[in-house]
C-alpha cells in the first residue's frame, strides 16, 4: 500500500478530518489532501513522527522503512514526544535530522 493510501484508509478509520490531521501535524488541509492525492510525496521527518502519532502508527510503517508493526513502540513513542517538542520549540530542521538519525541507529540495537 502506498503512503497517500495509508494516510487516507487510516485517518479515514479513526473518523478524522482532513482539519483534525493538518491541526495535529502543522500543516494545512490543502498539504494533507495533497499527500493523500498523491501530489506530495515526500514529508519532513518531523512531519512523518507527527503524521503518525496522529494516525496511530509507526513512522516505518508509514514510510516503509521496514517490515516492523503498525503498532507504536515505546521508542516510537519517544520519537512522537520528539517531534512534538521540536515542532512547538522551532527548533532548526539540522537538529531535528540529526536527533532522528540517532533514534535510528538506536532502534537497529
Amino acid at each position: 500500500m502506498e503512503l497517500r493510501e495509508k494516510i487516507k484508509n487510516r485517518r479515514i478509520e479513526l473518523h478524522l478530518t482532513l482539519e483534525d490531521v493538518a491541526h495535529a501535524v502543522g500543516v494545512s488541509s490543502a498539504t494533507v489532501s495533497r499527500w493523500e492525492s498523491g501530489e506530495i510525496a515526500s514529508l519532513r521527518g518531523d512531519k512523518i513522527a507527527l503524521l503518525a502519532q496522529t494516525l496511530q502508527v509507526t513512522p516505518a510503517y508509514l514510510m516503509d522503512w521496514s517490515t516492523q508493526s503498525a503498532v507504536p513502540s515505546q521508542l516510537d513513542k519517544v520519537y512522537f514526544n520528539f517531534a512534538r517538542e521540536a515542532q512547538e520549540n522551532d527548533i532548526d530542521p539540522d537538529d531535528i535530522k540529526l536527533a532522528i538519525d540517532i533514534i535510528k541507529k538506536l532502534r537497529r540495537r
